[in-house]
């Protein structure tokens, strides 16, 4: 066989064996990219999935600070039975508290409460009055209330405005 006969017919050993070190190579580069990038989604959908929980019950406790209903002894005054620092509970019988580390929520159908989210670390309300500032005083004269919720160490912080429900008897 000539010369020019056998440079066609294919790699030789070394060639091949460079070729695989070289992709081996490439490979030991790549792959630390790659599992830091699948490390990195797999933590940001746990963050987003917290942060979505988080998001539900603030919203589901701002819905339920701003449809407080009326006292019915006073009808200008806030219909609020229990207002401390890790519950808050409505005359109609809606409401959250924190068991544990589940916040609850309250309502007529299920006195006990219902699970409004888990991995609850933190829940606290402050009641300001007409003046702002003070946070003791008659329940029924609140004026705004702020309220911060930990999650799965995500804090969420939110500020609700009771407005009186008008309700034709």
């Amino acid at each position: 066989m000539t010369p020019a006969a056998r440079s066609r017919r294919g790699f030789t050993l070394v060639e091949a064996l460079g070729a695989l070190a070289i992709l081996g190579v490439v490979i030991a580069l790549v792959m630390p990219v790659i599992h830091g990038a699948s490390t990195n989604t797999v933590a940001a959908d746990r963050a987003r999935g917290v942060v979505e929980k988080g998001a539900y019950a603030a919203d589901r406790i701002a819905r339920l600070i701003r449809d407080c209903p009326t006292d019915a002894a006073d009808p200008t005054a806030l219909g609020i039975t229990t207002a401390l620092d890790t519950s808050l509970m409505l005359a109609d019988g809606r409401g959250v508290s924190l068991s544990g580390s589940t916040l609850l929520y309250h309502s007529p159908a299920s006195p006990g409460g219902e699970p409004l989210a888990e991995d609850v670390s933190s829940l606290e309300f402050r009641y300001l009055m007409p003046d702002g500032e003070s946070t003791t005083g008659d329940p029924a004269k609140m004026q705004r209330i702020e309220f911060a919720l930990v999650i799965s160490g995500v804090e969420l912080r939110s500020v609700a405005l009771p407005r009186v429900r008008m309700v034709t008897p």
